[in-house]
């Protein structure tokens, strides 16, 4: 899969504009790797399989042709990952867009450290803590997505894409311009988000729980929230606020690199244990390698490097 994905990328890049879609329209866009695999890999300490897919994110990132994403359907982790730098996004009535690492006892990655730190307001990280997904319309009022078009009319606006597609100057703002005689116009605001950017800030990811804690106590909407957060895997919280952190000042090379960086290091046993409890024994209570209370007494620099070193994703296909 990783090569094939490779593949069409360079594919891709000889092509003046180049449109992601699922075979599977309305139910899932991409939703990322296949985790039991993955825990199968971490079983043969194959841990190179939670890295090689940058490469491809990268890739796509800088792909030469006008990229077009329609996320008619889930669009979660790798599937985030090689869509949320496309020129256009286009989201539709069937978008469960998100990143639930933290559930998974792992951290938000495939460039998460990128673009989830540039949502305004703080509402990558509220995302990221919670685990919650963007649905429909919601992925517009956040801007993670550009247009919301109704599922039954992408036939139509893909028939009139490959027209544009055969012009040769075709551009972007072409491509806009006939997107729009399809979409319905959304409201930039996404619900409790001055609530949010009031609470998940803070020096540290303690203050940000802290916050949640006292805050839950008088508000009904702060308490589901903070339940939530609470189902996730307590190391997880640590990484992505540092990430998310960091992210706002890196590009999307250095936030990969950083990514991977963790990737390599972390503790897999939060992982097979997020796994297990999400899609093996699903309802029962994860026994996470940190609690809570001993999350306090955790350190940033004993989990993230002193100085980032960029990884050369060129030449990357050994490990």
């Amino acid at each position: 899969m990783y090569y094939e994905l490779l593949k069409a990328i360079d594919e891709a890049n000889t092509a003046k504009v180049c449109l992601l879609k699922s075979t599977s329209a309305g139910k899932v866009f991409c939703a990322g790797a296949d985790l039991k695999e993955l825990v199968g890999l971490l079983t043969q300490q194959k841990k190179e399989g939670f890295v090689r897919y940058n490469k491809a994110m990268l890739g796509m990132a800088v792909a030469k042709p006008i990229t077009i994403a329609f996320w008619d359907g889930i669009v979660m982790g790798g599937g985030a990952g090689i869509s949320v730098n496309c020129n256009v996004k286009i989201a539709t009535e069937n978008t469960v867009f998100g990143m639930p690492e933290a559930k998974l006892g792992y951290f938000t990655n495939v460039g998460a450290s990128y673009f989830l730190s540039r949502f305004r307001k703080n509402i990558g990280l509220f995302l990221a803590m919670t685990a919650y997904s963007l649905k429909g319309k919601e992925a517009c009022q956040v801007g993670v997505a550009d247009y919301f078009v109704h599922s039954k009319d992408l036939p139509a606006l893909e028939a009139e894409i490959e027209k544009l597609s055969q012009i040769p100057t075709v551009n972007e703002a072409l491509i806009r311009e006939t997107v729009e005689k399809f979409a319905e116009k959304v409201e930039g605001v996404y619900e409790g988000e001055d609530l949010i950017a009031e609470i998940f800030q803070g020096k540290d990811v303690h203050e940000v729980l802290e916050k949640l804690k006292q805050e839950s106590q008088k508000n009904a909407v702060v308490k589901k929230w903070y339940e939530d957060v609470l189902q996730c895997c307590p190391l997880s919280h640590l990484y992505d606020f540092e990430l998310l952190r960091r992210g706002k000042e890196l590009n999307l090379h250095e936030g990969l690199s950083l990514e991977d960086y963790l990737a390599l290091k972390i503790n897999f046993s939060d992982f097979t244990e997020g796994v297990r409890t999400v899609l093996v024994d699903k309802g029962s209570k994860p026994r996470w390698s940190v609690s809570y209370d001993e999350l306090k007494k955790q350190k940033v620099e004993d989990y993230f490097p002193e100085k980032l070193q960029l990884i050369d994703y060129a030449n990357r296909d050994k490990f």
